[in-house]
This record gives structure tokens, sequence and C-alpha cells, in this order.
């Protein structure tokens, strides 16, 4: 059984899921979480702190996931994006949709930071990439996300990861 917490965060990640970030509420956390009304209030004291810790566990997810695929052993950056891609989808699309819900969020604010944090070189963040190259291959990886989340599109995992070696690639020093 999760803690509370964590059930909390997952009825948020269900919430803005289902209904975008205006529909993320205290009272609509606890409706989802099937829990009695101000269970959110008493762990999240305001919206923000829900929102962060929505981040927070979606970030840990994320980590998590890149985590198992690095021990899985050497790959090419592309392979582990495409891996990542299809994992993701299978074990976390709610996390998808609410990491976009947030992005336009005035509270998502630490969603941004998180990002950025990733983009350069903290959270566990791919060492000797450079920043721009790194957002390069964030953004292209969020939008395959994200264009499977919302339309169910299919991106062969062969192609991502030519897609992804060869931004590297062109990227690297000549």
């Amino acid at each position: 059984m999760p803690d509370r917490a964590t059930q909390l965060t997952d009825a948020a990640v269900r919430v803005l899921a289902d209904g975008g970030s205006r529909a993320l509420t205290h009272r609509a956390v606890d409706a989802a979480a099937d829990l009695p009304a101000g269970s959110t209030s008493n762990v999240f004291r305001t919206r923000r702190a829900l929102v962060t810790a929505v981040v927070d566990a979606v970030l840990q997810r994320d980590l998590q996931r890149l985590r198992a695929l690095d021990a899985q052993g050497p790959r090419t950056p592309g392979a582990v994006a495409a891996a990542f891609v299809t994992a993701t989808l299978e074990e976390a699309r709610l996390d998808v949709l609410a990491r976009a819900a947030l992005a336009l969020d005035p509270d998502g604010e630490e969603l941004r930071r998180a990002r950025d944090r990733f983009l350069l070189g903290g959270d566990d963040a791919a060492g000797g990439v450079d920043p721009a190259v790194r957002r390069l291959v964030v953004v292209l990886v969020d939008g395959l996300l994200l264009d499977s989340a919302l339309h169910g599109a299919h991106h062969d995992p062969a192609v991502v990861a030519l897609a992804v070696d060869g931004v590297l690639a062109g990227a690297a020093p000549r």
C-alpha cells in the first residue's frame, strides 16, 4: 500500500492527465484518490506544493526507468532513448499527459526548473554532452512521447534510435 503522499500524487497525475491543469484542485485529487475531503490539503497545503510533489514523482519515475535501461548494458544513446520512449508509454502514459498539462500551468515553474537541472547536467543527465545538444535530444524525446500519448502515434524504435544518434553524431566535434 503506497503512503498517503504517493497515493495523492498518483491521483493528481490522473487528474492532470484526464482534465488538464485547470482540473487540478485539492478537491479533485481527494475525489480521484477516493479519500475524504481535505485529505490532499492536509498533506500538500498549497496547489504549488501539490504540483511540486507531482513533478518530483514523475521525475523520479523517469530516472528509475533510465537507470533500469542503463543497467541492461551498453547501448547507443539512441537505443536508450528509443527504449525509454517505449517503456514510458507502456508504464507511464499518464505521467506524459500530466507533464504536458503542467508545462503550460502557472504553477508549473517547478517542472521547468527540474527540466533545466536535467538539461544542465544535474539529475543524472548524460555527462559530457553539450547542454544545447542534450536539450535538442530531450525536445525530440518529449515530442515523441507527447505525439504518442495524445495521438496514439507509434514511432519505430529503430528510427528513434537513428534520429537521436544522428543528432549526437552531428554535434560531435570534428
